[in-house]
């Protein structure tokens, strides 16, 4: 229900759904998360993922823009939230949605891990 296109009746606990990745994945699964980074919360869940054990890597296209001084700043705390990410030795593939996937994946540079 989270993926069809009306998108979920209620807004998702991201803690209650972090609780269950945990407790079904593998101690050894290798967690991809795909959010636009847009707001702390699933950057957090991202975090906790990854203090818990389960490397995770985050892919992030971009949905700010520079036409106007909101969506500038909407850019900035998304640069603050991926910068917190790679601090924290979170792989991060950084994806500017006018390129093909597969470019910014050959552009990325794997991480430290």
């Amino acid at each position: 229900p989270a993926l069809s296109p009306s998108g979920p009746d209620a807004e998702t606990n991201l803690y209650a759904a972090v609780q269950r990745i945990r407790r079904r994945a593998p101690t050894d699964a290798q967690i991809v998360v795909f959010t636009p980074l847009t707001d702390d919360h699933v950057a957090g869940a991202a975090i906790r993922l990854d203090a818990n054990g389960h490397r995770t890597t985050v892919v992030s296209p971009d949905p700010t823009a520079d036409d106007s001084a909101g969506h500038r700043l909407a850019g900035v705390r998304r640069s603050l939230r991926l910068a917190d990410l790679r601090q924290r030795d979170i792989p991060v593939v950084d994806w500017d949605g006018s390129e093909p996937f597969p470019h910014a994946l050959a552009r990325w540079d794997g991480g430290s891990r």
